[in-house]
């Protein structure tokens, strides 16, 4: 697969998740997945304006970076432990719902890189959003 900006180069940067859009003209918004592939070099320079390659550029106020394990896998749910959570977070694991997550994610022990809030890891679990 070839870098997506220059065109000319093996894509060894991925990035895959789920981003708000609007729908028409209202504010009605929706979540919408997203993928993204970059050489290594394409990618280094984008780092400093591109808020897919350096998501904190855009993070909301409380947003963190946390990196997950897949502890358990099924049809309906995706199931993370936190590998080093922050200590003043309350939780450590979560369940997500599996249709929230890229597919691929659905893989038993895999790792990965997420930045959210605690509203944003309700939404994940499946849980409403307190107003």
């Amino acid at each position: 697969m070839l870098c997506e900006n220059c065109r000319k180069d093996v894509a060894s940067v991925h990035l895959s998740g789920w981003q708000t859009v609007r729908i028409g003209s209202t504010d009605e918004t929706r979540e919408q997945p997203f993928e993204h592939h970059f050489c290594a070099t394409c990618a280094e320079e984008l780092r400093q304006s591109n808020p897919l390659l350096n998501p904190l550029l855009q993070a909301p106020q409380g947003a963190r970076v946390l990196k997950l394990r897949v502890t358990n896998v099924s049809p309906e749910r995706i199931e993370v432990r936190a590998i080093n959570p922050p200590a003043d977070w309350a939780k450590d694991q979560w369940s997500f719902l599996a249709y929230r997550l890229p597919p691929r994610y659905a893989v038993l022990g895999m790792e990965f890189d997420v930045i959210v809030t605690e509203e944003r890891l309700k939404w994940l679990e499946g849980r409403e959003l307190e107003k």
